[in-house]
C-alpha cells in the first residue's frame, strides 16, 4: 500500500513570514528592501547586505527556505505576483514574475509559499498557483475552481479547502487539481481557516 500521508494544519496565523536557516531567522518587510536577519532568536535584527529593490504590497509577502535557497513571493504595487531568491543570505537576489494574472484576490495565502516534496509551490487566495523546481523559474499551475480559505501540505499531496464546502487535492504541485469529498465540509472549516487531513489521498 502507499505510505500514509499526514497533512498538517495551516491558517491565517500560520503564514511563513519568518524562516529559520542554519539557526538564523530571516524575515521580509514591506518597509525595507532588505531581508531582516536575527541570529539571537529575534532579540535583535539587522538588514541583509543586499537590497532586493521590491515594492512589496503590505502584508502580501511570504518567505520560505529549502535549507540552501531563501525564496520570498509577494504581490507588488502593480497587482502582479513576483518572487525573489537568494542563495547567499541576502547579499544578492534573483527575481522573476510568477505567471499569474493581476486582479482582485491576488494576495498570497497565509501559508501560500512552501518548499514541498522537492519543489517550490505558491498559491493565491483566488486559487491561482505556480510551482518551480529551482525557486527562480516558475510554471503556472491549474487554477483551483473556487476561491480558497486554507491550504495544507502532506507527503505527496497538497489539499486546499474552499468556503463553498469543497476540497481539492493535487499530487503534482498544482499542475492539476481533483475535487473530493472530505469528512468535514470545507464551509465549516472556513470559519476557523484550518484544514486537517490524515490518511492516503482519496
Amino acid at each position: 500500500s502507499s505510505p500514509s500521508r499526514v497533512l498538517g494544519e495551516s491558517g491565517s496565523s500560520a503564514g511563513e513570514d519568518v524562516v529559520d536557516k542554519d539557526g538564523v531567522l530571516y524575515m521580509i518587510s514591506s518597509n525595507s528592501n532588505n531581508l531582516l536577519k536575527s541570529s539571537d532568536y529575534g532579540a535583535n535584527w539587522t538588514t541583509s547586505s543586499g537590497n532586493h529593490g521590491s515594492n512589496i504590497g503590505g502584508g502580501s509577502g511570504r518567505i520560505a527556505t529549502d535549507g540552501t535557497l531563501i525564496v520570498f513571493a509577494y504581490k507588488a504595487g502593480d497587482g502582479y505576483v513576483y518572487s525573489k531568491s537568494t542563495s547567499d543570505d541576502g547579499a544578492t537576489f534573483s527575481g522573476t514574475q510568477l505567471t499569474l494574472g493581476t486582479g482582485v484576490g491576488t494576495a498570497l495565502m497565509a501559508d501560500g509559499l512552501r518548499f514541498h516534496d522537492g519543489k517550490w509551490f505558491a498559491i493565491l487566495v483566488n486559487g491561482q498557483c505556480a510551482y518551480s523546481a529551482n525557486g527562480t523559474s516558475w510554471t503556472a499551475g491549474a487554477t483551483v475552481p473556487d476561491a480558497i480559505d486554507n491550504v495544507s501540505y502532506g507527503i505527496g499531496c497538497i489539499v486546499v479547502g474552499s468556503g463553498y464546502s469543497k476540497h481539492y487535492i493535487s499530487t503534482n504541485h498544482g499542475a492539476s487539481w481533483s475535487e473530493f469529498a472530505a469528512p468535514v465540509a470545507a464551509g465549516a472549516l472556513a470559519d476557523t481557516l484550518w484544514t486537517f487531513w490524515i490518511g492516503d489521498p482519496p
